[in-house]
């Protein structure tokens, strides 16, 4: 479970952002719209897949929780970077925690989640190199782990 949440912390932000922005630049075209709002639409369809994504894979598959919550998590996350890039930091341990509410286990589940998202927060949104968000994402795994193995 480790190395799977490790590898979704690592990858899954830079995948989930792209997909999103694919996902809105389509719906977009297809509309014939302009593009106003098409980043913020984009960053919302990032955090909703990222968040499905997760919930599906990680979550669902591993931990067996529930999947509704996840993808509503990521698009919280998905707004609040839309509108405040740096809010992101702020968010996702809050929507990880209120995820993990809704699982029905133990406290120490939800507080492993908030841990993770924050390290995951930071290892994305700050500039470390390479090395150092590999770092934070295992410790966002391991985090993720310690709150599983209650």
């Amino acid at each position: 479970m480790i190395a799977a949440v490790s590898a979704l912390a690592f990858g899954l932000p830079v995948i989930a952002e792209i997909l999103g922005m694919q996902v809105a630049g389509t719906a977009w075209n297809a509309l014939r719209s302009s593009s106003p709002y098409l980043s913020q639409a984009g960053e919302l369809c990032g955090g909703l897949l990222g968040g499905l994504l997760l919930g599906a894979i990680a979550f669902k598959l591993i931990a067996r929780t529930k999947l509704w919550p996840w993808p509503l998590a990521g698009l919280l996350v998905g707004a609040v970077y839309s509108v405040y890039p740096s809010g992101a930091l702020l968010a996702a341990p809050i929507a990880a925690g209120a995820a993990g509410f809704f699982d029905k286990l133990p406290q120490r589940w939800m507080t492993g989640l908030s841990i993770g998202g924050a390290l995951a927060a930071m290892a994305h949104a700050l500039p470390f190199p390479h090395w150092a968000v590999l770092a934070l994402c295992l410790a966002s795994a391991l985090a993720c782990g310690w709150g599983f193995t209650s």
